[in-house]
């Protein structure tokens, strides 16, 4: 059992919960975003595994989690990143971006890392991710729209979009 924090309307701590009870009940609680570039310009994207209860199979964010019950937000994001690609990051590559506020369920954290990692150097945590590649940033833009991908709202894919292009221009 993984608990998490819920938060009311006013983004006020409301209390901690089994995070599929929060899910189940539309509880409003955080989650992190880590969306991962590399020195080529391109993105990292994971395949969720089948064994996932929302979105099986469908493509998704670099690395993507719940913030746990007490847990600071960048702490989330490292533990993630290890979790899920084992890979070790510190704090200092994680670069906040935004918070998508909502009126139920998830609030998203996201965050930008530049960081040239090689697949064959990931250590997959095959229970949460099938399989990942890199993408360039044009072949992305297409994917993140397509049917393989988790369903985003167009504001999250346009806030996305924009600040993985303005983090890969400046590279």
């Amino acid at each position: 059992m993984e608990l998490i924090d819920t938060y009311d309307k006013d983004g006020n701590h409301a209390g901690v919960m089994d995070k599929f009870v929060a899910i189940e009940t539309l509880q409003r609680f955080k989650c992190v975003h880590v969306w991962i570039i590399n020195s080529k310009g391109e993105v990292l994207v994971q395949k969720r595994s089948a064994n996932k209860r929302s979105h099986p199979n469908e493509w998704d964010v670099s690395v993507g989690g719940f913030i746990l019950a007490g847990e600071e937000i960048l702490d989330a994001c490292v533990r993630e990143v290890f979790e899920e690609l084992g890979i070790n990051l510190t704090k200092e590559k994680f670069v906040f971006q935004c918070a998508i506020q909502k009126t139920k369920g998830l609030i998203p954290y996201l965050f930008l890392v530049k960081q040239d990692i090689e697949i064959k150097d990931m250590k997959l945590q095959t229970c949460e991710v099938s399989q990942v590649k890199w993408l360039s940033f044009k072949d992305f833009e297409k994917f993140f729209a397509s049917r393989e991908f988790v369903p985003h709202s167009e504001y999250y894919r346009s806030t996305v979009l924009g600040f993985i292009k303005r983090g890969v221009q400046g590279l």
